[in-house]
């Protein structure tokens, strides 16, 4: 006589899973459509000022806090940034203008898929005969 042993799954353990599956799909979905735009400035816009960064890209959902350092030459100075958020409900954001940080903060209770863009404007200090920086008034 043989006897075979099998492994099965509780229903009730897989619904809970493809529940809360079907859940997180669906909220990644409206986020997607309904997602609204959130601007934040930090600085004040000049149309002398070039743009010398801009990086976009996703948030992954709960993923708190994300930071996105702006990388600009040594030379360049930042004095204004622009940041998008598109997301279905608004984050903190902040810029620390000592380490060049864009900060995007949810609380816990929020759903944080999103995306952004950070556009950083300024100018670039010319540069001397002998290398050292102009700073220009």
């Amino acid at each position: 006589m043989t006897v075979l042993a099998t492994k099965t799954h509780s229903s009730s353990n897989m619904g809970s899973r493809n529940l809360l599956a079907s859940v997180l799909g669906l909220l990644l979905i409206v986020n997607c459509v309904t997602a609204l735009q959130w601007d934040y400035y930090f600085g004040t816009p000049n149309e002398d000022y070039v743009k010398l960064a801009q990086m976009s890209g996703d948030i992954p959902p709960f993923l708190h806090p994300v930071t996105y350092p702006i990388k600009v030459s040594p030379r360049s100075l930042i004095t204004y940034v622009k940041v998008t958020v598109w997301s279905l409900s608004a984050p903190k954001v902040d810029y620390d203008e000592d380490t060049q940080t864009v900060s995007i903060v949810y609380s816990l209770l929020q759903v944080t898929a999103a995306s952004y863009k950070i556009e950083a404007y300024g100018f670039i200090n010319p540069v001397s005969s002998d290398g050292e920086k102009q700073i220009t008034g």
